[in-house]
Parts: C-alpha cells; sequence; structure tokens
C-alpha cells in the first residue's frame, strides 16, 4: 500500500505544477495586456486582482515543494502501520526501479517543457520547482522509496499493526 503512494504522489505533484505554470502564464499574459484587463470590467478592483494575480500564484512554488516533502513524510508515517511480510521486499525493489525510472522520465519531461521559449520565461519565477523537478526528483524519489521500504519491511507482522 505504501509503494503506491509514491507512484501517486510523483503523478499529482507533476501535473500540479504543469497546471499552476500554465496559470501563471495566463495571468501574466492578461496582466501585460491592458486592453484585455479593461475589458474585464471598469471596476478598480479587477484590474488590481488581474495584476496581483502572478505575484499570488509563486507562492505556490514554494507550495508544491512543502507538499511534496510532506507527502513523503506522510508516506513514511504510514509505512509503519501497513501489516507487510519481508517476502514482499523482493516485489518492493522492483517497484522502486519502476518508480525511479518515471520519476527520471518525468524530470525530462519537465526539462523539455521549460525548454520552450515562452515557458522558459516564466520558468524564472519557479525556482524552487525547477530545482526540484528538473534536478532532484528522481533522488527523492528513489531515498522516499527505500525509506518506506526500509519502515514498512522491518516493523514486526504478528498480532496485527505495530508501531
Amino acid at each position: 500500500m505504501s509503494m503506491s503512494d509514491v507512484f501517486v504522489i510523483m503523478i499529482e505533484l507533476f501535473a500540479a505544477i504543469i497546471g499552476v505554470i500554465f496559470v501563471f502564464y495566463v495571468f501574466t499574459t492578461i496582466s501585460h495586456d491592458t486592453t484585455a484587463i479593461q475589458t474585464f470590467s471598469n471596476s478598480g478592483g479587477d484590474l488590481t486582482i488581474a495584476q496581483k494575480g502572478p505575484e499570488s500564484i509563486t507562492i505556490l512554488d514554494m507550495g508544491v515543494a512543502i507538499i511534496l516533502f510532506m507527502s513523503g513524510i506522510v508516506s513514511i508515517a504510514l509505512a509503519a502501520f501497513a501489516r507487510s511480510h519481508p517476502l514482499f521486499f523482493v516485489l518492493s525493489l522492483i517497484l522502486q526501479m519502476f518508480f525511479v525510472m518515471i520519476s527520471a522520465m518525468l524530470s525530462n519531461i519537465f526539462f523539455a517543457f521549460t525548454q520552450n521559449p515562452v515557458i522558459a520565461s516564466v520558468m524564472t519565477s519557479f525556482p524552487v520547482s525547477t530545482l526540484i523537478f528538473g534536478t532532484f526528483f528522481p533522488l527523492f524519489i528513489l531515498v522516499i522509496s527505500v525509506i518506506i521500504a526500509i519502515v514498512q519491511y522491518s516493523t514486526p507482522t504478528q498480532g496485527g499493526m505495530s508501531i
């Protein structure tokens, strides 16, 4: 059960950061185009929201990093409560190799995505996500997977759940 958490964390956070980048790009495009802002509404409140939108979205850059690390910590804590048998450790190693390969592919996809000239100008506002998903994502997945496997398969299984 806990090894599948790693896959869910990978896919959800990768999709989230791509979505955040697109939303940031749309907000920056709208905020730089004053005619588009004026067609929204004549009130000053909408103008302020359209101009402050990109600043608000960059907060999510650090949020993605926090969510990634907290998800890893929660998965490790939940691995201690999962009932498992040491026989399944071999399957866990195979899953770890698969997850590291998938995370390396996602990291390469993210790198290719950020090489687009339009997106490259936006990525300067997301330094933490660029560092995590561009460089350390496969390493993070490997470390979390190994720790989950150690915690899950080193706890005694007799008598139900153990702490």
